[in-house]
């Protein structure tokens, strides 16, 4: 999948998965802070809600939680991790 399709796609998987009713994919910058300091306001289970989203969906297997935090930073790391490793993006 080209790049900003796959972008795209990950903005309205992650506003789908967590039920963000207000955001609008276009509203979500590339670089904007989803996990971490500064971020949304995730917590652990909202985490797990993307983890598995993006398991099933692009088929992959992120090994640990740090891996998670540092994946699911913003739009361009998740981006970055599924280009290297998924065989469906």
């Amino acid at each position: 999948m080209e790049t900003e399709a796959l972008k795209s796609q990950l903005k309205s998987d992650i506003i789908s998965s967590l039920s963000l009713i207000n955001h609008k994919p276009e509203e979500i910058a590339d670089d904007e802070t989803i996990v971490g300091e500064n971020g949304w306001d995730v917590d652990s289970i909202d985490i797990l809600d993307l983890l598995t989203m993006v398991e099933k969906k692009y088929h992959v297997q992120v090994q640990n939680s740090n891996d998670a935090k540092k994946i699911f930073l913003n739009i361009n790391t998740l981006t970055d991790f599924l280009q290297k490793n998924s065989p469906d993006a």
